[in-house]
């Protein structure tokens, strides 16, 4: 068996597409590295922070895939997703929160909607 390396689960990773194709075959790769899951897992956080919104629900997309077929052969994979999944979710609020906001100001809507001037 080859061993993990992070240049390749990088490489993998931009050019993870949101099919169920592309999410299957990463995870499956993924999880044929069960004794480098740390490594895994946080090349997956280091990554996640770097990708746009859009792209951050693919990450999440194959987080869970991971996490569904791992869970057969042990709980390393669910131990340390754990303990970076509420970052993830926090990032992802905090991207659709932007992203709301900017497209309120650019739609007319302003920052400051019920305060009046003068």
């Amino acid at each position: 068996m080859a061993s993990f390396s992070r240049a390749v689960f990088v490489q993998k990773l931009s050019e993870l597409r949101i099919s169920q194709k592309s999410i299957v075959s990463l995870s499956r790769w993924v999880l044929r590295f069960r004794r480098n899951a740390g490594s895994v897992v946080t090349v997956w956080l280091q990554q996640f922070r770097l990708v746009t919104p859009g792209r951050k629900i693919i990450f999440l997309y194959l987080a869970n895939d991971v996490l569904q077929n791992g869970r057969r052969g042990g709980p390393e994979f669910l131990i340390l997703f754990a303990t970076v999944l509420r970052e993830a979710a926090r990032l992802v609020a905090r991207s659709r929160h932007a992203i709301r906001n900017i497209s309120n100001v650019g739609l007319g809507g302003g920052m400051n909607k019920g305060s009046k001037s003068g």
